[in-house]
């Protein structure tokens, strides 16, 4: 019989904590934390004590509470701090200093991923494929339209492909990605990419578009299980879209609904192709550091060859969204899904205390 744990869920909040009666009751309806409630929900069906714990801008708050609850594990569903993403990873790396054991990818692995040119770069030394690429970075004075910035990004462009797609080098879902993120030479993706820079203060990653199937791939640890369980793959289908996940194709249900825009099984994949897909999938999630669970984010070229694109350390596990269905697919029910997520990150903790 599975031990009753004392589990804290964090997740981020996009203002100040509201303290005032009725906050629960909101937390427990509204649409913004659906995925946690499910998560909440299935770790109580388990017959655990869970209780929420909403971070903005102020460590403290979150220091005390780790003191006075002292929980088992945290499970984490925080992406941001102070409505950073950058700072995602500075927040494990406290629960870590604070020897806390937690859910999904640890600092370093969301680190890796974060950063959309160096996670390429690790995989393909591990054979993997992947788009060419040229990194566009800001010139000190934050502005890419100075001569030198031009001249030296003229150059960086002069070996890719075209088409190509620009996204900011270290955002996530989708932002910062619109139809005009595909570009087909190099004038139009320097103005392109001068735009991002001056809304985001980011670098830019301008890679290769590979027109092929964009298939996703989630993986999962189970307790008891020696190899890293890689799921059937999921497909995105673009319906009268552009072919590409935007923001708007991602988080406007109107626009997904009038394109016919959906995920789901991915269709027929031939044998020797799925093989290489699981074989992706084990490489990159030992490559990238990750841990309990991730989702790997590919294009299948004209050939069958997988191409990696991202890496999604923490993705979605709500309840009927592609991981969990996936996982379904599997033979892995729900709050199964969300117990073995739990048992991974208590195991990997006692390793690490013993590796210390």
């Amino acid at each position: 019989m599975t031990a009753k744990l004392n589990i804290m869920l964090l997740y981020d909040l996009a203002c100040a904590p509201d303290n005032r009666a009725g906050h629960e009751r909101w937390f427990m309806t509204g649409d913004d934390f659906r995925d946690e409630r499910h998560v909440m929900k299935a770790l109580r069906r388990n017959g655990h004590t869970v209780e929420p714990f909403g971070l903005y801008n102020d460590l403290n708050p979150l220091l005390t509470k780790l003191s006075g609850m002292r929980p088992d594990v945290v499970f984490n569903m925080c992406e941001s701090f102070s409505s950073r993403r950058r700072h995602e990873a500075d927040v494990m790396s406290v629960l870590e200093m604070l020897d806390v054991a937690h859910t999904g990818a640890s600092a370093e692995g969301l680190n890796l991923c974060k950063d959309k040119a160096l996670s390429k770069k690790i995989v393909a030394f591990h054979g993997v494929s992947i788009p060419k690429f040229a990194v566009i970075k800001q010139s000190q004075d934050g502005n890419l339209s100075s001569k030198r910035g031009t001249v030296d990004t003229a150059s960086q462009l002069s070996s890719l492909k075209w088409p190509a797609i620009c996204k900011p080098l270290d955002r996530d879902s989708s932002e910062g990605i619109s139809k005009s993120s595909v570009v087909r030479d190099s004038a139009s993706c320097l103005r392109h990419v001068a735009r991002l820079q001056k809304k985001y203060q980011t670098g830019v990653i301008v890679e290769e578009f590979i027109a092929g199937r964009e298939i996703y791939v989630g993986m999962v640890e189970l307790p008891g299980r020696k190899n890293l369980v890689v799921l059937p793959p999921r497909e995105l289908y673009t319906g009268t879209g552009p072919g590409f996940v935007t923001w708007r194709a991602k988080w406007d249900k109107d626009y997904r609904i009038r394109h016919g825009i959906d995920s789901g099984r991915a269709r027929k994949i031939e044998q020797t192709v799925m093989r290489r897909l699981e074989e992706v999938a084990r490489e990159t999630f030992r490559a990238l550091e990750l841990s309990g669970y991730a989702r790997l984010d590919l294009r299948l070229r004209e050939n069958g060859d997988p191409v990696f694109i991202e890496a999604n350390p923490n993705p979605s596990i709500r309840r009927g969204d592609d991981f969990a269905a996936a996982a379904l697919a599997a033979g892995i029910d729900y709050d199964d899904l969300i117990e073995a997520i739990v048992k991974t990150a208590l195991a990997r903790h006692e390793r690490s205390k013993i590796a210390a």
